[in-house]
């Protein structure tokens, strides 16, 4: 990683802010019936994966005054991004059972019905408590809710008027919308302002309705990224596609491998400077991503405690 942050000589190094859900994830398993809580929520991750790979990273969030509420308050301060994470006194903390198959792979049922994650309050202060950022990361679980998409375009225009870069991951979630089609009628308006995105390849092929590559020739951001599993990923930059491998692992869970993967990536983007990036760099920086990816999913939970 440093390698890479070193091969750019003018970067404009400010920091990132990652905004949305944190979470409990609570694994269960189905042979025993034992229930487990990790940290979890995609952005939370997100920022923990970023601030590995070195970067400057701030974490914005809500969780309720209740016991999981606590324990994730309680984690995220041990891991420097607990500053900016609001209590909600009258909502409960999001809860998300996994139960993962003998692969490692893993399905997902929310327990959300007026819960914390979606009713972040827009806190300018917060945002930019170590100034204003270079980069806000924006979560997509919000997005399925008319509080969290009110809240969502109150970001992105906060990043459009304020020349701010702004990544998002689409990272769909079957359970919390009618349909597919739903779903991506609430992703289209911020895949298409983003100026890095990533998408899983069945995401890509859903959204597009064509085949990977050709998805990718039809996406105009700056940066767009497509996570391939075991077989790494493909990356699509200044109207190039290229590839970059993954190192084989046997994993135990996955559960937060797409979320490494991207913090890594969008991390040490901008610790370059999204417009320092050559593709060439890129490479490197997706290898290093994939990395780390990889090593997620060697432990139970999306982040090690």
């Amino acid at each position: 990683a440093a390698s890479v942050i070193e091969a750019s000589s003018s970067r404009l190094v400010v920091g990132s802010c990652s905004i949305g859900e944190i979470l409990a994830d609570v694994i269960f398993n189905g042979q025993t019936g034992e229930m487990t809580a990790y940290l979890g929520g995609a952005p939370f991750n997100v920022a923990v994966a970023s601030k590995k790979s070195g970067a400057k990273t701030a974490f914005l969030g809500k969780v309720g005054n209740d016991a999981p509420g606590k324990f994730l308050l309680k984690k995220a301060k041990e891991f420097g991004l607990g500053d900016s994470v609001q209590v909600d006194k009258k909502r409960n903390t999001t809860l998300a059972f996994v139960s993962i198959d003998e692969n490692g792979e893993r399905d997902f049922a929310f327990f959300r019905g007026h819960t914390a994650d979606y009713a972040i309050d827009f806190d300018l202060a917060q945002i930019e408590k170590n100034g204003k950022p270079s980069l806000v990361h924006l979560g997509s679980l919000m997005l399925n809710e008319p509080e969290g998409r009110d809240f969502a375009e109150k970001v992105c225009s906060y990043c459009e008027t304020g020349g701010v870069a702004m990544s998002f991951d689409v990272n769909f979630r079957a359970d919390l919308f009618d349909n597919e089609k739903q779903a991506f009628d609430f992703y289209a308006p911020y895949i298409k302002r983003a100026d890095i995105v990533k998408f899983s390849e069945e995401e890509l092929t859903a959204y597009t309705g064509k085949s990977v590559t050709d998805g990718l020739r039809t996406l105009n951001n700056k940066i767009a990224v497509v996570t391939l599993g075991k077989d790494g990923c493909l990356v699509k930059s200044r109207g190039e596609i290229f590839h970059a491998e993954s190192e084989p692992v046997k994993p135990v869970d996955t559960t937060g491998a797409g979320d490494a993967f991207f913090g890594t990536f969008v991390g040490l983007i901008d610790q370059c400077g999204i417009d320092n990036v050559d593709n060439e760099k890129l490479r490197l920086i997706a290898l290093q991503a994939n990395k780390a990816g990889a090593q997620a999913t060697l432990h139970k939970g999306a982040v090690t405690l």
